[in-house]
């Protein structure tokens, strides 16, 4: 397996080097600190020997760690990208851009870099693209569930939250999308069903998701809560 690191600070490069080495000797790992210098390195690049991950920085001194993500997608095609970054904003704007990436928030949490590591080693997480049906004023549509943060209810209503900060209201049970949205949503409360890839922290109490939001974790459903993040992000719950 072979792992890319991009990341204008080398402090995070040795960093993020030293934690995959720790665990993976025989991966092997290149860094690289700037467009340019990645631009000259994939120039180099054999087809038969590409990369499998790439961990990213949202911002790359001046430039846009999304446009060096999609470099990088174009002269690596499969490669999972995970940006790396201490700014949410930039990471749910990332999330709108860059289809099926991953995130860690500075600082680095070990457990999850290992996470998103383990899980590509074992072959990817299999695609299962599902969709959210609605309908509103008697008109019928569908959402792509990666553009759905969380899905709440109140009541007869039924509000989607989408990751660029768009809502869709209408009328329904959440029981209803949870049985469409299951395999990679968690129901953490009953009025609560959230995207497990846009959660940034778990706690005993409530998730964090990565555009800052807090949603609550009903004592009920804890333990279903943290069985299926760990399960979803490969790491321990502290």
């Amino acid at each position: 397996m072979r792992i890319l690191i991009c990341d204008d600070e080398p402090s995070m490069v040795r960093q993020l080097s030293e934690i995959i080495e720790g665990a993976y000797p025989d991966i092997e790992l290149v860094g690289v600190h700037s467009s340019a210098e990645l631009s000259e390195r994939l120039a180099q690049e054999n087809s038969d020997k590409s990369f499998d991950l790439a961990f990213v920085d949202i911002a790359v001194k001046d430039e846009s760690g999304v446009d060096i993500a999609g470099f990088i997608g174009a002269a690596c095609p499969g490669i999972k990208i995970v940006f790396v970054s201490g700014n949410q904003d930039l990471v749910s704007k990332a999330f709108v851009k860059v289809d099926d990436c991953g995130y860690i928030y500075k600082p680095v949490d070990p457990t999850l870099l290992l996470g998103y590591i383990e899980r590509e080693r074992s072959g990817g997480r299999k695609s299962n693209k599902k969709y959210l049906e609605y309908s509103r004023h008697g008109v019928s549509g569908k959402v792509d569930s990666d553009r759905i943060l969380y899905v709440s209810s109140e009541r007869n209503s039924v509000e989607i939250h989408m990751v660029d900060g768009d809502k869709i209201t209408t009328y329904g049970k959440l029981d209803d999308a949870e049985e469409q949205l299951k395999s990679n949503f968690v129901r953490c409360h009953k009025s609560y069903l959230v995207n497990l890839r846009y959660i940034a922290k778990y706690t005993a109490t409530y998730f964090v998701l990565m555009n800052g939001e807090t949603v609550p974790i009903s004592r009920s459903k804890k333990t279903e809560s943290a069985d299926k993040y760990v399960l979803f992000k490969g790491a321990s719950v502290k």
